[in-house]
């Protein structure tokens, strides 16, 4: 499996939908992040296993919820690039390394 890096600024994309999940119901935001660490770990097992969207960047879905994880596979690692809500602007993601 590949060691995942998950940068700061997809660290604080996943902290505020966890906060704004939470917000909406108690247990949501838990159920949410715990989906979110399921789809890193899908992608470690098999990165080639999804499609490059952009520039290098991969997208893998994020359960039932309308979100994908962002990564890009480097030498020896990946990095999460994004924690991504699909109804949003993919502009936001797209020049991060």
């Amino acid at each position: 499996m590949w060691p995942l890096i998950l940068i700061r600024a997809a660290r604080r994309e996943l902290d505020d939908a966890v906060d704004w999940h939470e917000d909406q119901r108690a247990g949501l935001g838990t159920s949410f992040q715990t989906a979110v660490r399921h789809a890193p770990r899908d992608i470690a097992s098999d990165p080639y296993r999804w499609p490059v969207l952009y520039k290098g960047i991969r997208q893998a879905p994020v359960g039932r919820w309308s979100y994908v994880v962002c990564c890009r596979i480097a030498r020896t690692s990946i990095r999460v690039t994004s924690i991504f809500h699909t109804s949003r602007n993919p502009r936001v993601w797209m020049g991060r390394r």
